[in-house]
């Protein structure tokens, strides 16, 4: 699969305004970069767009430009860590990559290594699950991301069939899948995800 860099394919997001110049690109990865430390000081709902403004070095009307309102904000700047998931999740669990690796392992190794990165954008996961309780359209990114991770653990384990036991594979994914990002929710809403 191709390398997708998170900036590229925000060109196409149904969050933002597309750019037309270099520098309005420029912008906007700094209007997502600052609110992006923002979220990891203080909750969305206490952030202003003049906030946002001051620490991306815009104006309030240039960020308006690219956003139509402060969630489309935050839902390309989840959009953006969904990419860069989605690129680990097909790094992960590469049917290819782990020959020689026993499933139990794969998979603990896996899990950290996403629980890490839920662990490093704790200010933006909150947020955004903060404004799914309201809005369907960030719970349904919700549900896709959990739907593509299923479908690569699901290519990774099926192809191990001598490996596990349970006939119903595919249903046991999609529960164990549901259980722990529950869990990481509440722990990132309750900001309780640090390490053990």
């Amino acid at each position: 699969m191709a390398e997708v860099h998170p900036e590229n394919a925000l060109q196409q997001s149904r969050w933002i305004t597309p750019a037309t110049q270099q520098r309005s690109q420029q912008t906007l990865e700094r209007v997502l970069d600052a609110t992006g430390k923002l979220l990891a000081q203080r909750a969305f709902r206490e952030i202003s767009v003049a906030d946002i403004a001051k620490a991306s070095r815009c104006s309030p009307p240039s960020i308006y430009a690219r956003f139509e309102n402060k969630p489309a904000l935050l839902g390309a700047l989840y959009e953006r860590h969904t990419i860069s998931q989605r690129q680990l999740y097909v790094q992960l669990f590469a049917v290819e990559r782990w020959r020689d690796t026993g499933l139990g392992n794969i998979l603990r190794h896996a899990f950290m290594q996403i629980v890490d990165s839920h662990r490093q954008e704790q200010g933006l996961i909150r947020a955004f699950l903060e404004e799914a309780s309201e809005n369907q359209s960030f719970r349904a990114a919700w549900a896709e991301q959990g739907d593509f991770l299923h479908q690569k653990v699901c290519q990774l384990v099926l192809s191990r069939p001598h490996e596990y036991r349970h006939p119903a594979p595919e249903d046991a994914i999609r529960m164990g899948l549901e259980a722990g990002f529950a869990v990481i929710a509440i722990r990132v809403l309750l900001r309780r995800i640090d390490r053990p």
